[in-house]
């Protein structure tokens, strides 16, 4: 009996227990099934390539091929746009080297001189005396450039000078004029072409063997020259014909004092090869 009653007690126990355990399996069941399901969710992208070449990813919001065209794209832009404007900013600098600024310059120089010089003596008893004059110089040019070729400007000259001749035999002059002038450099080489005309100065040289001592002023005449501007020198050679119109006489010396002493003058013709140092200001 007693048997029997434990007999019955063990199946209501089992089928007491039996859907607890299902229910259990189950609940474990799914949580697993939804880790799965999660897991799979976030599975890695799949990526796929056409017939064409382009490179597609599937499974994620980014897009492959897009990204890698931005990004190859990007470099080449920036480096085209770098080219294009170092280009133009050394063709700018290079055209703007080949011409000279504009604004004020001055240009000292130094100069070697040798002319021919005609002198009117008659009046003192001699024959016209032709002969000539050498000597070194200083000058300075001031101006400003009206454009980035054309310049214009005050040309001053000083120089010390020996005059030899039947008139004076060999007497050394001081020298002066001024004249105002015009020029042109162009970019090709630093060829420069200068002109001037001759407006005030004289030549003043010393006492000749009978103590008569002659100042020629108010000379009149062109100055004509070329030259090589290259950096901070340009030389340039010029050619220069002057008449003085004017004769002051200082001393007549041992010349008679009754002696006509009208239409005494002087002319030089002659080069000059200068040697310039240009600054702009």
């Amino acid at each position: 009996m007693k048997a029997r009653n434990l007999l019955i007690l063990s199946g209501l126990i089992l089928s007491l227990a039996n859907p607890a355990m299902a229910q259990a399996k189950k609940k474990t069941t799914t949580t697993r099934s939804g880790q799965t399901t999660q897991q799979s969710t976030q599975t890695q992208p799949v990526t796929t390539t056409d017939s064409m070449g382009n490179t597609t990813t599937t499974g994620s919001n980014m897009d492959t091929t897009g990204t890698t065209a931005g990004a190859a794209a990007g470099p080449q832009d920036s480096i085209a746009t770098t080219d294009a404007s170092t280009t133009s900013q050394y063709t700018e600098t290079e055209e703007h080297r080949s011409l000279s600024r504009g604004g004020l310059y001055l240009e000292p120089m130094i100069s070697a001189i040798r002319e021919d010089s005609s002198i009117n003596s008659a009046a003192f008893g001699t024959a016209n005396s032709t002969g000539t004059t050498e000597g070194y110089g200083l000058g300075l040019r001031l101006g400003g450039h009206v454009s980035e070729i054309l310049f214009l400007g005050i040309d001053g000259r000083y120089a010390k000078m020996s005059q030899t001749d039947a008139f004076f035999n060999k007497e050394s002059s001081d020298v002066y004029n001024f004249a105002p002038m015009i020029g042109v450099q162009t970019p090709i080489w630093g060829i420069r072409v200068l002109a001037g005309y001759v407006l005030l100065g004289e030549n003043n040289p010393g006492a000749n063997a009978q103590g008569v001592n002659l100042k020629f002023t108010e000379p009149r005449g062109w100055r004509l020259g070329a030259g090589l501007h290259a950096g901070p020198v340009g030389i340039s050679l010029e050619y220069q014909n002057l008449m003085y119109n004017k004769t002051e006489i200082q001393s007549v010396g041992n010349v008679a004092s009754g002696a006509t002493v009208n239409n005494v003058d002087e002319t030089t013709k002659g080069y000059a090869l200068s040697l310039s140092f240009p600054v702009e200001l």
